[in-house]
């Protein structure tokens, strides 16, 4: 046997050792419900971002900004939030999402805390509030909360007129919510955007039994959009007899986002919006879904 047939046999052994532990070697445990790096991680994070760039590459070039809830949408999840803050402590979170299906239903979600550490909440909080799905023409609307289309990409407009929970003394009162929503930047899609580092990191973390793995990313349907702004209006509180009993004016930071889903919601979902003076802002999210995509971050 010559030199050549050996580092032929060699090669065609070392082939199969490899793709055996790539493709069908057993999983490293996981660490709860999130996967461990495997040994081999640094091989199919390279494959990964190969195939990340040419899953991007499919993008249309022109992308189509949905305002309003997407009446074809006949299964999976429709929402938008706004998350903003201050550096003196006032922040307000509020989101409505629809949860699409033959008699659709509506998440909505309200927090705002002020200055002096008061909060005002949604009196089943931190659960979300779960009611029918309202229509509307111009924007958004359920649970007493609204959200108006102004100008597409600039201007929304913010109304609540219902019952929150104080804090302080844990009494649930009238309040009165007029906020006014103003773009900063243009619009950030999502996946689009999303960092192709972050992407492969997310694709290499996940199993791959078979030459299936690359079609991950082409079922992943969860798609949006953000945009970084300033909010500012009025809150006010009414006391049991119908009288004002407090009123404040609110100027804060953040973002505003869209995003929808035909599949189901994610397994666990952390989202962390930071607003600084100089108005840097920054949405760092993490991700975790049953089926695919254990492990998913991306940050704006």
């Amino acid at each position: 046997m010559d030199l050549y047939d050996i580092l032929l046999q060699a090669g065609l052994i070392t082939s199969a050792l490899v793709l055996y532990l790539i493709y069908f070697r057993r999983p490293t445990n996981k660490t709860g419900p999130y996967r461990e790096k495997e040994w081999n991680y640094i091989i199919k994070y390279i494959f990964a971002r190969i195939a990340v760039r040419r899953w991007k590459s499919q993008f249309p070039s022109k992308f189509v900004v949905s305002e309003k809830s997407k009446e074809g949408l006949t299964e999976g999840w429709d929402g938008i939030s706004i998350r903003a803050s201050a550096t003196d402590g006032t922040s307000v979170l509020l989101s409505i999402r629809k949860i699409c299906g033959r008699k659709p239903m509506a998440e909505v979600n309200l927090y705002v805390k002020l200055a002096d550490g008061t909060s005002y909440k949604l009196p089943n909080y931190p659960d979300t509030l779960m009611v029918p799905w309202e229509s509307i023409d111009d924007g958004w609307c359920a649970g007493g909360l609204k959200i108006q289309i102004l100008e597409p990409e600039e201007r929304l407009r913010i109304l609540y007129n219902g019952l929150l929970t104080n804090s302080v003394d844990n009494i649930t009162q009238h309040v009165r919510l007029n906020l006014i929503w103003c773009s900063a930047t243009s619009v950030v899609r999502h996946p689009a955007d999303w960092s192709e580092q972050l992407a492969a990191h997310a694709l290499a973390l996940d199993t791959w039994r078979d030459g299936s793995w690359t079609q991950i990313l082409s079922k992943f349907g969860h798609n949006g959009w953000l945009q970084f702004g300033a909010v500012q209006g009025t809150l006010q509180t009414f006391e049991e007899e119908g009288a004002l009993q407090r009123k404040e004016r609110l100027r804060l930071r953040g973002v505003r986002e869209r995003g929808w889903s035909r599949d189901v919601c994610p397994r666990r979902a952390l989202t962390l919006t930071a607003a600084a003076k100089d108005g840097t802002a920054i949405v760092l999210r993490g991700l975790s879904y049953k089926n695919m995509f254990n492990e998913l971050v991306y940050l704006y």
